[in-house]
């Protein structure tokens, strides 16, 4: 298939059938399995690339994503009331 021949969706009618596809999901809360790979915290946000990888070290997915110093605080707190470390660095 040529470039001139490939099929094009404009951005929004991706975005409305992603949000389709998890509408169900939306009013409820839940959790995203995911790795880190890079983070920086500026003004009380964390914003970060979550990405998981297959057990070869393939990447099978990438989505950068911001948490909000309130979603932020409330995260560190359950990590540290499971005992488990949540620092920030320097």
């Amino acid at each position: 298939m040529s470039f001139m021949e490939r099929c094009f969706f404009h951005l929004s009618v991706i975005s409305k059938r992603i949000s389709d596809l998890l509408e169900p999901a939306i009013n409820r809360q839940f959790w995203v399995k995911a790795e880190i790979a890079s983070g920086r915290e500026c003004g009380g946000a964390f914003y970060c690339d979550l990405v998981n990888i297959e057990a070869g070290g393939k990447l099978i997915a990438k989505v950068a994503r911001t948490i909000r110093q309130r979603d932020l605080n409330a995260v560190r707190g359950l990590f540290t009331s499971k005992g488990r470390g949540f620092k920030r660095r320097s």
